[in-house]
């Protein structure tokens, strides 16, 4: 074997295939940043070493690429070889295998994609033009080789002059020149050259390689290296003869890129985006920088080295409820670009929306608050909550931790615009008159379940402070009296407090028993203030008088311990006329006479007026909770032109019971003027008659101020009274 006819792997060029570290030309996201030296490039079916001379990046090996020229041809014809397509080149060999090792011999036009003329006339060509090479590659020029030439030790004069210059440059640059020691790696092997007659020269002898620059229409400069010396030659030669081809790489230039919008933000992280557009013939380091003041960045993330396309990375450590300002960063060994800036604010930890509504849950989406994962916020089969979200109403705080996922039982799709957290405390009281708070939590018809746990706090009174009453649900959909015990709550602040995992429902029960343990008597205290009057009806001026009764005041009443008040309505008649003594309630609320402050919560009538319902009652039973009256005229006895009718008591103690047999009778306050008493008297003494009320509330009633207004009436009317 010739001392220059080896194989690749003998010379150090065998194919390495290194899984990962191949460059592969064209738009790819992460391509892997190149390294000169340890990379190949791959092109026309070969890989391509490289190696790092100094500040440049070159072909290890001579470029063999292209369709195979018979030896007589005496040129290659046009067309022009095409970028980036081997196949369209054309070349020469000095056998069927000469090329595999040595490369291909190629006119200096064919090298440097030209068409065939410009082997005889004079052509512009580009900086680092590509020629035949890879992209990103180019054909060197002569300043280029001077570079190198410089980088091994030879002198910027010795570069400048002709013929053989330097002194031990060659040897560096091959095996195979005189002390060849190929210690730059630039592995130059004897390929010689062909010339125009078609005749293969110095083949084993010399290594002669174009060079992009001109000298003449026909000459173009070129190296070559010897086998009897050390230095390297330099000279021009026909541009129409054949020789190898080394590429270069090109040189970088500042990577362009782009600022996109920031992805993924939570209360603490958010994704930053970038797009390299151009990579400036080298790999940049991609980046993301920001800060919370606009043009000054004090953090950064980085994507690694890649190539054109976009790119991510995670911006950690962020503050929630801050606004940011972010932009791209790409760096190559040409210097830094940066994207335009851009800004974004965290989520806050937590958020809460009054009185949630079609519009305020697109507004929780629009906010990131609330993620639709799938399909659109009226037909999805799931959303996650990214923060903690509390749906608050006037009775009730729906409060979701943040992560939480919330779907419809059988995985089927629902409005989440609809989802709302409902009071339905007086609907529920109809079937529960126990019920002292309920709301209805979720998308109405629909069964939701959550990840996580959800904690209810729905408000029923303070007087529940420290007890423990039942919490109730009924399922989505599921007929009223279907309701199951789902837990118990201790309520603190007037709030029962619990939690679920799905929506429905809730009703606090205050019954005043708990599940499992004997009956509790919530002995809720209430302020009842309760105005009793007697006026004159009509006002006939000579009738008889009405002199205004007292006003008394229950106070606090216990449940099971009812308040006594007593009014008084004294009449003067004439001496030709009784009266009639009627009641009213005067709140106009439907079988209520005492309201609680808050306009929701009342104590109703002890029953519905009915003269048939005057009873002998026992306050201290369930059922006679609420208000009552009796009434009695002193004196009782019947005394000429003094009589009195339908007296409710049988004792002189109007507001005691006493045996069963003289307890008092009571009866509701009416809603319209019932009369409860006729006097006959005429006589122009007055009369007196007192009327007496007691108040009492059931275990459940919530505490506070009740007020109302009964009032008693003179009239000589007797429509409506009951004989």
């Amino acid at each position: 074997m010739k001392k220059n006819s080896i194989s690749k792997k003998e010379a150090g060029l065998g194919i390495l295939i290194v899984t990962g570290l191949f460059i592969f030309f064209g738009t790819m996201n992460d391509v892997q940043a190149f390294e000169c030296g340890t990379d190949t490039v791959f092109y026309g079916g070969d890989n391509y070493q490289t190696i790092q001379i100094g500040t440049q990046c070159w072909f290890k090996e001579n470029l063999d690429v292209g369709v195979i020229l018979a030896n007589g041809s005496t040129m290659p014809s046009d067309p022009i070889p095409v970028l980036n397509d081997p196949s369209s080149v054309q070349k020469w060999c000095y056998d069927a295998s000469s090329c595999d090792v040595e490369g291909g011999l190629y006119t200096w036009a064919e090298a440097n994609a030209l068409s065939s003329s410009c082997n005889t006339v004079t052509c512009i060509v580009p900086d680092e033009n590509q020629g035949i090479c890879p992209t990103d590659w180019h054909i060197p020029t002569d300043t280029e080789y001077k570079t190198m030439e410089i980088a091994l030790g030879m002198t910027q004069l010795q570069a400048d002059s002709t013929s053989y210059r330097g002194t031990d440059q060659g040897s560096k640059l091959s095996l195979f020149t005189s002390n060849g020691n190929n210690s730059s790696g630039f592995t130059g092997l004897m390929a010689g050259v062909r010339l125009t007659n078609g005749t293969f020269v110095s083949r084993g002898g010399n290594a002669n390689f174009w060079v992009a620059s001109e000298v003449s229409g026909t000459n173009a400069w070129n190296r070559y290296l010897d086998v009897g010396r050390t230095t390297v030659g330099r000279s021009d030669y026909p541009k129409a003869d054949g020789m190898s081809i080394r590429c270069i790489k090109n040189d970088a230039q500042i990577s362009s890129i782009n600022s996109s919008a920031t992805t993924s933000i939570t209360t603490t992280q958010a994704m930053g985006n970038g797009n390299v557009t151009n990579t400036g013939g080298e790999n940049p380091e991609r980046l993301i920088e920001w800060g919370t003041t606009s043009n000054t960045y004090t953090q950064e993330c980085t994507a690694g080295t890649g190539g054109i396309g976009t790119y991510s990375c995670d911006m950690t450590s962020l503050i929630s409820d801050t606004t940011y300002y972010v932009r791209a960063k790409a760096i190559n060994s040409a210097g830094t670009s940066y994207g335009s800036e851009t800004n974004f604010t965290t989520l806050p930890t937590e958020v809460v929306i009054l009185d949630p509504n079609n519009s305020e849950m697109q507004q929780s989406v629009d906010n990131g608050y609330i993620t639709v994962d799938n399909g659109t916020i009226d037909n999805t089969t799931q959303t996650t909550t990214q923060v903690q979200v509390t749906f608050q109403s006037n009775t009730t705080d729906a409060i979701f931790p943040d992560n939480t996922v919330i779907t419809e039982q059988t995985n089927q799709n629902f409005d989440f615009s609809s989802f709302v957290t409902e009071n339905t405390l007086t609907s529920e009281q109809v079937n529960l008159p126990n019920a002292v708070g309920a709301v209805r939590i979720g998308v109405p018809g629909i069964s939701l379940d959550f990840t996580n746990d959800i904690t209810m706090e729905i408000t029923v009174s303070e007087a529940y402070n420290g007890m423990i009453l039942d919490v109730l649900s009924r399922e989505e959909g599921a007929a009223e009296g279907s309701e199951a015990l789902h837990t118990t709550c201790t309520v603190t602040n007037g709030i029962c407090t619990f939690t679920t995992d799905h929506a429905t429902t809730y009703i606090v029960n205050g019954d005043g028993t708990i599940s499992g343990l004997d009956d509790l008597n919530l002995n809720v205290e209430v302020n009842a203030t309760l105005s009793m009057d007697c006026y004159d009806k009509d006002g006939v001026t000579g009738d008889y008088d009405v002199i205004l009764g007292t006003t008394s005041n229950p106070g606090l009443v216990t449940a099971g311990t009812p308040a006594v008040g007593q009014s008084t309505c004294i009449v003067t008649t004439n001496d030709t006329q009784g009266y009639y003594l009627s009641i009213i309630n005067d709140n106009g609320i439907s079988n209520t006479t005492l309201v609680h402050s808050n306009n929701t919560d009342e104590i109703p009538d002890l029953t519905q007026f009915n003269e048939s319902t005057k009873v002998t009652e026992n306050w201290n039973a369930p059922t006679t909770k609420g208000l009552g009256f009796s009434v009695i005229q002193f004196p009782q006895a019947d005394t000429t032109n003094n009589t009195f009718n339908n007296v409710w008591t049988t004792s002189g103690n109007l507001c005691e019971e006493g045996t069963t047999s003289d307890d008092a009778q009571y009866a509701g306050v009416p809603q319209t003027d019932q009369a409860i008493a006729a006097h006959t008297a005429y006589n122009s003494t007055s009369t007196t008659t007192d009327v007496c009320y007691k108040v009492d509330v059931s275990p459940s009633q919530p505490s506070g101020v009740y007020t109302g207004s009964v009032t008693y009436t003179a009239t000589s009317d007797a429509s409506g009274f009951y004989q």
